[in-house]
């Protein structure tokens, strides 16, 4: 079960060992970021989490997959994929079955170490069967004694990720080529988060991977609400009712999903999933979360925290101000780290611990952050997000596994502010920008729907460019160039801690993959700085680079290239079932570039052809560009906005006109 601001551990990477669409599944889903494909077992009593394997027969409810000899032999390596759920009483437990053909000794080596992972503070791991098949011989590896080793090892250390998994580790004794292993086991998930409600999502395999025998069910009894979908691209039969329960049934691989454009809105593009769930609309859903964080964001009088909003209160009445300021201590003061032990992927730490221990995950420093603003008087909470795919979410049945990622939404002067407390960067120039999240949900005691998180233009640029050329030597000599550019925000990171590390190596190699309007560069020096108080990082490129000037038809002339930047929109439809879809607009960013430039002669004999002053409108981007041709030598500015969204297909092509009317207009 992945938590929130981390990518997810998905409890299918648990059966991830036993066949190459098991591979396949875990890094699909760490992609899609969604995580519901768990295994689990179904006991008569209420699941026990525990630490330690557990070995027993296959659970009443399971529809064990019978293998068909006929398909040994002559169908594809992967016999059985077999996942099955079953929703009892809140609990999700869930059953993988798999038998894989060992072909080749490329095989044995790859499937020879099985590696079994769960949560132990959810559910315990369980083996059913652990068989290798040879011939018409079955070898029961459990009956003869074999058993797991079970291991920690916080594989996203690296990405500051606890998460508490344990990983039942084993070498298959005796596995031979020409051998089937086959594996079943399950592993129940009783979320604390979440009370009686439940989720489950289950990845769908398509074509053209093959499988002799694939299917997967979910399970719940009859008189129990769920909701559930399908796709995109799949159609899913109405449950069957049978001893009182009501079974979701879909065999695979299914047929392989239309392809898409690559600029189509990630909704078109989403991986294939079953969803099922008890939440009935994102009103419950946002009411049953809300508790946990609302308790966690309680501060007590006179306490350490208490002292630190007080402080912000001293420093400036200005609210905006102490809103800023208040962002800057948690995004600086506390570090990331997710901590998923004892139901951290959804329950927060409350906010007097982070700010003791000075660390936390999406879900901590954002109870952090509404607890400062509220000590401080700014009406805010807590919003779920989805970090990547975003724009799909509204199209979903609400779900928990539907978010990966957690802010707080701020109320001042009737302006909304969407804050990231585990970004850095943030200053009063840059907090007002909306991170591009399209739909958030607040956590409310009454219940809140999806809430759009409507763009608007950057305040201020993403990054800026300084450009200096002198050519006064001569129009058929090289000139001097510095290329100053500054990062603003948390893009600025990179330059800080290239700064930090003294590196003077790794500094060249940034100042030479610095490239301009003139082209190759022979780097003389770089410098970086780094402003705290701005959050901006700065390199200038100092250089010779070669003359821009050439001889046409007699006139010696040089393309000012900047003037048409960011003409380059250009969405293919030409597929009939691709001309209904819309295209992506990158975003939302912001650019300006100052340019100038010393002329031979002084200039003598110099103008300007095409439109110095322009602005252009298309895609959701906006480029104004303003040049001048004075005192020797030619100076401009142009500035581009880029926003978030997407353009509808009926004017793709009215667009991808403006765009290349835009790319046009030259300047000489």
């Amino acid at each position: 079960m992945h938590p929130f601001c981390a990518l997810p551990f998905t409890l299918f990477d648990a059966i991830s060992s036993t066949t190459a669409i098991q591979r396949i599944i875990g890094e699909t889903m760490r992609l899609y970021s969604s995580l519901f494909a768990t295994t689990s077992l179904v006991l008569a009593t209420p699941a026990l989490a525990g630490e330690e394997v557990l070995y027993q027969g296959t659970p009443d409810w399971v529809s064990v997959s019978e293998i068909d000899p006929a398909k040994i032999k002559d169908g594809p390596p992967e016999i059985v994929s077999d996942y099955q759920h079953r929703i009892q009483d809140g609990v999700v437990y869930s059953y993988t079955d798999s038998a894989v053909r060992i072909d080749n000794p490329q095989e044995l080596m790859s499937r020879g170490t099985l590696q079994l992972e769960w949560l132990p503070d959810k559910g315990d791991l369980t083996i059913h069967k652990l068989h290798i098949i040879r011939g018409d011989e079955t070898i029961d590896l459990v009956a003869d004694g074999h058993e797991f080793e079970v291991i920690r090892r916080e594989r996203g250390l690296e990405r500051r990720l606890l998460d508490g998994v344990l990983t039942a580790t084993m070498a298959v004794p005796g596995l031979q080529v020409g051998d089937i292993l086959r594996v079943s086991h399950s592993v129940g998930v009783d979320d604390q988060a979440l009370g009686d409600e439940v989720q489950v999502t289950q990845f769908i395999p398509s074509e053209p991977w093959q499988v002799a025998q694939g299917k997967t069910i979910v399970s719940w009894p009859k008189d129990e609400p769920m909701l559930w979908e399908a796709g995109p691209e799949i159609e899913l039969a109405a449950p069957e009712e049978r001893d009182g329960y009501k079974y979701l049934a879909i065999e695979f691989p299914v047929e392989k999903a239309e392809d898409m454009p690559r600029d189509a809105p990630s909704r078109f593009r989403r991986t294939r999933l079953l969803r099922v769930g008890s939440f009935e609309t994102w009103q419950d859903l946002s009411r049953v979360m809300a508790p946990h964080f609302e308790g966690a964001a309680q501060i007590e009088s006179g306490s350490a925290l208490a002292m630190e909003a007080a402080k912000i209160k001293a420093a400036t009445s200005d609210p905006f101000a102490q809103m800023v300021a208040a962002t800057r201590l948690v995004q600086d003061d506390v570090s990331y780290l997710l901590n998923g032990l004892d139901g951290g992927n959804y329950l927060p730490q409350n906010a007097e611990e982070t700010w003791e221990k000075r660390y936390g995950d999406c879900k901590a420093k954002s109870v952090l952050l509404l607890a400062l603003l509220r000590e401080l008087g700014i009406e805010s909470e807590t919003v779920l997000v989805a970090s990547r795919g975003g724009d799909a979410v509204a199209e979903m049945i609400p779900l928990p596994a539907s978010f990966d990622h957690m802010i707080v939404r701020a109320e001042l002067d009737g302006k909304t502010y969407w804050i990231d407390g585990t970004t850095t960067g943030t200053r009063a120039t840059n907090i007002a920008d909306v991170p591009p999240f399209f739909y958030a949900l607040p956590l409310r005691d009454a219940g809140a729907d999806l809430m759009p998180m409507t763009q608007r233009d950057k305040q201020h640029p993403n990054v800026t460019f300084d450009i200096n050329g002198d050519f006064s030597a001569g129009a058929d000599l090289p000139g001097l160039i510095t290329y100053k550019t500054t990062v603003f925000g948390s893009g600025a990171a990179r330059i800080r801690s290239t700064i930090d590390e003294q590196n003077e190596r790794r500094t060249k190699s940034m100042g030479q993959r610095m490239s301009g309007p003139f082209g190759r560069l022979q780097v003389v020096s770089v410098e970086l700085d780094y402003d705290e108080d701005a959050s901006s990082g700065t390199v200038v490129v100092t250089g010779v680079a070669d003359t821009p000037f050439r001889y046409n038809e007699g006139r010696l002339e040089t393309d000012m290239r900047l003037g048409a930047i960011g003409g380059s929109f250009g969405p293919v439809r030409a597929k009939p079932e691709w001309r209904d879809i819309p295209a992506r607009t990158n975003g939302p960013s912001r650019m300006a570039i100052d340019y100038s430039v010393k002329l031979p002669d002084g200039g003598e004999g110099f103008e300007l052809e095409g439109k110095p002053d322009l602005e252009s409108n298309f895609a959701n981007t906006t480029v104004a560009r303003k040049m001048s041709f004075a005192n020797g030598q030619y100076t401009g500015r142009v500035d581009m906005v880029q926003r978030l969204g997407e353009i509808a297909a009926a004017d793709i092509n009215k667009e991808k006109r403006a765009s290349l009317k835009h790319s046009t207009e030259k300047l000489k």
